[in-house]
């Protein structure tokens, strides 16, 4: 009777789909005794489901490196599809269930440095709060060298910083920013336009977090093209704020990123105005591929979007 049927249904025929459940935690959990706990089965029945999908699919799916599970290349190549597939599968037994944020459980997890989380991450709480107030928001640095393997892992969800690398991860951009010249109330530099020359003899503190940050690169690139390197009394420090402190009764100056010195409410600290162009730079969102279509991370982008374009000043420039 089911000799009629197009290959590709008698294909699936053959398996049992109850499995793509179990499959796809064991992958995102990358761990039988994670993946258990979520299903609500004991470790030796999700031990028992690991060994059929191995002898399903005829690869490991998941080996041990030293004390951690990991994903074979076979199983990272799957992971994604897996997922499209359980959306869909979601979509066909509840064709009329439009995404409800509101009922969403999860952590969220946001690599973001110390300024990203000063500017953006009122509004980010506020909107989950209001719209998804079951889901738990993580914010925290991360070094630029973890930053895709974690990503990857799932241990982070979404990076924000300053565009600077090309990651194996989707991305897009979230707003320009620009360069911002600040100097102590009190120091003598002068009020006019500052010209190249005068710009690269000053004293400079510099900002190099220890997260997520393409910030520092640019900076570097700009020091560079006008002849200015890195020479001695110059300073530097891991926090944005720290910097725009440090200068107050010196005549050091600080490039910062021009939204940040918007938000700086300090009577001992002024915008320093140049006579030169400084570049403007892309701040920008990445995720990996698994979750692109991911219902809950497809609204939060748009939420992400629309919170920039109101939250956050157009790029600053000196007067």
């Amino acid at each position: 009777m089911g000799d009629h049927l197009p290959d590709r249904l008698r294909r699936i025929r053959a398996h049992d789909l109850n499995m793509l459940t179990g499959l796809y935690v064991l992958l995102e959990r990358a761990g039988v005794t994670e993946a258990a706990v979520e299903l609500g089965l004991t470790q030796s029945a999700m031990s028992k489901m690991l060994e059929r999908l191995r002898a399903e699919f005829g690869d490991r799916l998941l080996v041990r490196t030293g004390n951690r599970m990991v994903l074979t290349a076979f199983a990272r190549e799957l992971l994604p599809e897996l997922e499209r597939v359980l959306q869909g599968l979601g979509r066909v037994y509840d064709p009329a269930g439009a995404f409800d944020p509101t009922r969403v459980e999860r952590t969220v997890s946001i690599g973001m440095n110390e300024f990203l989380q000063y500017l953006l991450g009122p509004a980010i709480i506020r909107i989950l709060r209001e719209k998804a107030p079951m889901v738990n928001l993580r914010l925290r640095p991360i070094h630029s060298a973890q930053a895709q393997s974690e990503t990857v892992r799932g241990q982070i969800d979404l990076l924000i910083g300053a565009a600077g690398v090309e990651f194996n991860l989707r991305s897009e951009i979230l707003y320009r920013d620009s360069l911002a010249c600040i100097a102590s109330t009190g120091s003598p530099i002068a009020r006019e336009p500052l010209t190249y020359a005068a710009f690269v003899q000053l004293q400079q503190v510099y900002v190099s977090p220890s997260g997520f940050d393409f910030f520092p690169a640019i900076i570097h690139q700009f020091m560079g093209d006008v002849g200015r390197r890195l020479r001695a009394n110059d300073v530097t420090l891991s926090s944005y704020f720290a910097a725009a402190r440090a200068i107050v009764g010196t005549d050091m100056v600080a490039l910062l990123p021009g939204r940040l010195v918007t938000l700086l409410v300090d009577p001992n600290v002024r915008v320093v105005p140049l006579a030169f162009d400084t570049p403007d730079y892309n701040v920008a969102l990445w995720w990996h591929t698994s979750i692109h279509e991911d219902p809950f991370f497809v609204w939060f982008r748009k939420e992400l979007h629309a919170l920039v374009d109101t939250l956050v000043d157009p790029p600053f420039h000196a007067a």
